[in-house]
């Protein structure tokens, strides 16, 4: 059946019975003129973000499932870059009237089943006909504790930068899909577009960071690492030295690297799709914030590099010791 055989209104409440609308604070959810909800005395957070078919997917190259969980996800990212907590979201969806009543339903339960697990209520959202692609966009409501949250101007001079998880996987798995005459093996390559398809959302990991007060700024890598790091500096008003050497790739990137003959570091450095956390604290807090969060999560945390003075240049350490200049090499709409 398609959208446009089965109507809005029934399309609506077929999708409500496939998301969670109950949770904290959730006093009306769907089926009035807007959502009703009591958020306890915390600061509110609060984001948006599109997945357009064509710009941020390729019908081809993800399931619908695995699109509706990486819409949800990239924001949950954002809302994990302030130590938030998220709460309730918003989805707003436009479709071609052609679109299968089944694919909506698959790219629902992906959006539930991330929603679930993150305790996340869907309140309320619109739906919509398309006049060419589908268009999905999820806004999202969180809170932090005001001692907690974590933003991009904190960073200070002699403060250690550091990510969680390895860089460059998401770029090089859509990479390999797009351009499959570079020579690599096909466990790597499966590998590599699984992790650009599926991401992992480092949201447990933010809230041990924002509890433990180690850390002084962050941010999350969707763009790329060089682009996010220097929103960090433009924010904070300081320079930065980042160590290409010591930029955490995995065994895979790696491999794409030399089949490829691009150098691995830059992969990292240019990739978005990672949503890893990108995060300042000063150096007396760092190998406490490595230790606490490898043993409460087992994700790697990895310094990479150092907050600099305000005067002093961004700039990227080559594997050869030589220096260039840290510019923003990463994906941008316009």
């Amino acid at each position: 059946m398609l959208v446009s055989e089965m109507g809005e209104f029934e399309l609506i409440e077929h999708l409500a019975r496939i998301i969670p609308q109950k949770g904290p604070g959730v006093v009306k959810a769907l089926g009035d003129d807007c959502a009703v909800l009591q958020i306890p005395g915390e600061l509110t957070l609060w984001t948006m973000d599109s997945t357009i078919e064509g710009i941020h997917y390729l019908p081809h190259l993800a399931t619908p499932a695995e699109i509706g969980r990486k819409a949800l996800l990239s924001n949950l990212s954002d809302l994990a870059a302030m130590g938030g907590t998220p709460r309730y979201a918003i989805i707003s969806l436009s479709l071609p009237a052609e679109t299968s009543v089944e694919w909506v339903e698959r790219l629902y339960s992906g959006i539930a089943e991330l929603a679930r697990k993150t305790g996340v209520s869907i309140v309320g959202g619109n739906t919509s006909r398309s006049p060419q692609g589908v268009r999905l966009e999820i806004s999202v409501l969180g809170t932090v504790r005001e001692v907690e949250i974590l933003r991009r101007d904190g960073a200070m001079p002699g403060d250690i930068v550091m990510v969680t998880g390895s860089l460059g996987d998401g770029y090089c798995g859509l990479e390999s899909a797009l351009h499959p005459e570079i020579p690599v093996d096909t466990q790597t390559r499966e590998i590599l577009l699984a992790r650009y398809r599926n991401p992992v959302l480092y949201l447990e990991e933010a809230r041990i960071i924002a509890a433990s007060g180690l850390a002084s700024s962050m941010i999350d890598i969707s763009d790329g690492l060089s682009s996010d790091l220097l929103h960090i500096c433009n924010a904070s008003k300081v320079g930065v030295e980042v160590d290409s050497r010591k930029l955490p790739i995995s065994d895979e990137v790696t491999r794409f690297s030399k089949g490829s003959g691009a150098e691995a570091w830059n992969y990292a450095l240019a990739g978005g799709d990672d949503y890893g956390l990108l995060l300042t604290a000063p150096e007396r807090t760092c190998e406490e914030l490595i230790k606490k969060i490898s043993s409460s999560t087992g994700t790697m945390l990895t310094a990479i590099g150092r907050i600099l003075e305000p005067e002093e240049l961004r700039t990227i350490i080559l594997p050869d010791d030589s220096r260039q200049e840290l510019n923003a090499a990463a994906w941008q709409h316009f």
